[in-house]
């Protein structure tokens, strides 16, 4: 059943919205999640996204005061697309002060008393917003508006912020997504096409969490280390949806690492097949990777794995609690090149709190000679991302680095487009992003 045909609580939609950094593709499945449990608590939603490269502000509010919200949700990781929310924000509470907003995601999340003292946003959701979302919306409709009691929510009272208790994790198979679901998105716009093979490719997402603990990664906060998956049973359908009904024949799993299950993951990429559509991307540690493992890959049609290896320098690999050997990483590529045709994509960070010239150059090296040992390699170059919460945000604070005051002082945080200020961190004269691009 479509969501305009069911018999829905509010008669005005909830609006939920996000802005992406520069895509040739949108990326929709925080937000579908979200729609999902609004959906089945008999709410309407609708998604508006945004990409920052044909971004007006102005026209953008348009588009979002034309649906008439009865609230408007908006998703954002700290950096760019913090920065982007909040220039929406504020300029949709500018031209209607009225509307009521609503702030979740990552960034939130990170920095929950930051975010709810803005005076363009009304309430915030902490961690996973399926849950809170429904109950904050409850609340809202009714007469007698009572926010105290919702976990995981972030309100105002008389001047006042109060951020309740944290919710518990969600049961993720309880949000298996379905076909009214992305009845809510353009989906084609969400579909890459490979310029060389011409898959059809659509991101999905298996599981949640991370149980590594790297010190530089917002994921020990956000999923503080616990896993959640989907059934197999689960993904296949999926799967089976988007390519029935939107002719998608390849994905790219979005878990942080799906191979922490390694039978399973075998599974749904079987169950997939199955279905038509072909497991193309995945990303993992690299020390899982073994002979076995890269035979089953290369027959299920993997063609590129994406790696972390974060630093070539021993000393950092010690600070960052990521301890995999260089040794171990250059056998493991070893293991890989005697299989060509798949790619692998090895992303390298610099500009961690303590680096030297010296870290940087190892960093580096070993980026240089997992190119020469298989050359279907690309090796990237990011700038390091204080998140705050993580292990090593207090060092880079320490080492210089100034903190965000709001939203708006974010846009400058970002590994791709900004010039994040990494006072600690220069090599050969260049600093920060500039060193990141020139690598």
């Amino acid at each position: 059943m479509k969501q305009n045909d069911m018999s829905f609580k509010n008669e005005k939609p909830i609006v939920l919205v996000k802005i992406e950094q520069e895509s040739e593709t949108n990326h929709p499945l925080a937000l579908l999640f979200l729609v999902n449990s609004l959906r089945k608590a008999h709410f309407h939603a609708k998604i508006l996204l945004e990409r920052s490269q044909n971004f007006k502000v102005e026209d953008f509010v348009q588009r979002i005061l034309d649906q008439n919200p009865l609230f408007v949700g908006f998703s954002a990781i700290t950096g760019r697309q913090a920065y982007d929310a909040a220039l929406v924000c504020q300029f949709l509470k500018k031209k209607h002060p009225e509307i009521i907003t609503v702030w979740g995601g990552i960034h939130t999340s990170l920095v929950p008393e930051q975010t709810l003292k803005q005076d363009y946003i009304d309430f915030i959701i902490k961690y996973e917003g399926e849950e809170t979302i429904v109950d904050f919306t409850e609340t809202f409709i009714a007469e007698r508006k009572d926010f105290s009691s919702i976990l995981g929510l972030g309100y105002k009272e008389n001047g006042k912020t109060i951020i309740n208790k944290d919710r518990p994790f969600i049961n993720l198979p309880d949000y298996e997504l379905e076909a009214e679901d992305w009845e809510c998105i353009d989906v084609e716009k969400a579909i890459y096409t490979d310029p060389t093979t011409g898959d059809r490719i659509f991101d999905i997402q298996t599981s949640r969490g991370c149980p590594f603990n790297c010190g530089f990664c917002y994921n020990t906060r956000f999923t503080k280390r616990k896993m959640r998956f989907f059934a197999p049973e689960q993904v296949e359908r999926m799967g089976k949806l988007l390519h029935d009904k939107y002719g998608v024949n390849a994905i790219k799993f979005t878990d942080d690492n799906i191979y922490s299950k390694y039978d399973r993951m075998c599974d749904i990429v079987l169950r997939l097949r199955s279905v038509g559509i072909v497991s193309r991307y995945l990303q993992t540690r690299i020390e899982d990777i073994s002979k076995d493992s890269l035979r089953n890959l290369s027959s299920y049609g993997v063609s590129r794995i994406f790696f972390g290896i974060e630093t070539g320098s021993p000393s950092t690999k010690i600070l960052i609690n990521k301890r995999i050997s260089n040794d171990l990483i250059k056998e493991k590529v070893r293991l890989i090149s005697k299989y060509p045709d798949m790619g692998i994509t090895c992303a390298m960070i610099i500009g961690f709190p303590t680096e030297t010239e010296k870290s940087i150059d190892e960093t580096i090296q070993l980026g240089v000679e997992l190119t020469k040992i298989h050359p279907n390699t690309v090796v990237t170059f990011q700038t390091y991302v204080p998140f705050p919460g993580t292990d090593l945000y207090q060092l880079a604070v320490g080492g210089g680095y100034t903190i965000p005051k709001n939203p708006l002082e974010y846009k400058d945080l970002d590994t791709m487009d900004g010039d994040i200020d990494i006072k600690w961190a220069s090599y050969k004269g260049l600093k920060g992003t500039a060193l990141a691009l020139k690598l």
